[in-house]
């Protein structure tokens, strides 16, 4: 789901909506949910957990994604998500100096078992999680746009 929220973005995002950007992004977000399983399931074996080029390959080959992008690993360490060094790592990623200069960006985010959409906008760090997120975290059984104040 992340890497096809990326792929509509970036070929369907302007430079010049900043003030729609993230609102934006939530409609990508929700529309990606509703359609690609629909598109996917029956190209994967949905019992099975794939890392981000494995779907891309799977997602390119069926012709579900509109750009062609070469994915890299640029930050790895064997920190799962729901550990301390996990959450650590995932939140101090923004605080990077070259990444707070970034007008804009989006970009996958593997913490084992999960991948998610990482971003920057004008200097904020955003994160959408595209698995169910319940009410009790701040949810509505769908996904969840986090983003952080500053």
């Amino acid at each position: 789901m992340a890497l096809k929220v990326c792929d509509v973005f970036t070929k369907n995002n302007s430079q010049d909506d900043d003030g729609l950007f993230l609102e934006k992004l939530e409609s990508i977000k929700e529309e990606t949910i509703k359609t690609l399983p629909a598109k996917s399931n029956s190209v994967r074996n949905s019992s099975e957990t794939y890392d981000p080029v494995e779907v891309k390959d799977i997602l390119s080959s069926n012709n579900l994604l509109k750009g062609n992008y070469q994915l890299s690993e640029e930050c790895v360490s064997n920190s799962s998500v729901f550990t301390e060094l996990g959450r650590q790592e995932i939140l101090n990623t923004p605080t990077n100096e070259k990444l707070t200069l970034v007008k804009r960006l989006v970009g996958l985010y593997t913490c084992s078992p999960y991948t998610f959409l990482v971003g920057i906008h004008n200097g904020a760090f955003f994160l959408i999680d595209s698995h169910p997120i319940g009410e009790a975290l701040g949810g509505n059984g769908n996904a969840i746009l986090v983003r952080t104040k500053n």
